[in-house]
Parts: structure tokens; sequence; C-alpha cells
């Protein structure tokens, strides 16, 4: 089993027991690539936020879109599902 596929079922696996600093793992697992990635696909979808888009509103928008091909193809933990983590997670006040 690759890195990659580790750290999807890892992610799968918290999600599962209801754990909410899913993200945490990507910053500890020591891939300072990811953090990149995490990092500008959580701003993105916080502006969005802050425009008062949905959720579904955002995931259509593709914030990962830069990143699908080579992280979004495991359909275990999709982009809409890293959308919707970071959505659930962030700390904006206003959600529709």
């Amino acid at each position: 089993m690759d890195t990659k596929t580790k750290i999807s079922n890892r992610i799968t696996q918290l999600f599962d027991t209801g754990k909410k600093d899913v993200l945490n793992i990507y910053f500890t697992a020591g891939f300072p690539e990811l953090n990149d990635m995490v990092t500008i696909i959580k701003d993105r979808v916080e502006h969005m936020m802050k425009k008062d888009m949905t959720l579904a509103q955002i995931q259509a928008a593709k914030p990962t879109e830069d990143w699908d091909g080579r992280f979004g193809t495991n359909p275990a933990w999709t982009p809409a599902q890293f959308v919707e983590a970071l959505y659930r997670t962030l700390p904006t006040a206003k959600r529709k």
C-alpha cells in the first residue's frame, strides 16, 4: 500500500470515528507539499465561505482542482469530501 493510500485510509478512519481535527494528519505526516496544498485550498474555501457560498456551491467551484489529478483519485477520499471536511472545520460563523 502506498503512502497516499495509507493517509487516505487514516483520514477516512478518523472521519468514521467522528474526529473533528482530521486535517491535522496532513500537517503531522511530514509531507510539506500536502501542507502547502491544504493551506491554499483552505484559504480558497474560507474565502468562498465569507461570500456566503453554500457547501454545494463551494464544491462545484472545485477549489481542489489544481491537485485533483494527483490526490483526487481515491474513491474513499474524494475532493468533495476534503472540501466538506474543510467547510465543517473552519470557524466561519455563517454557513448555508
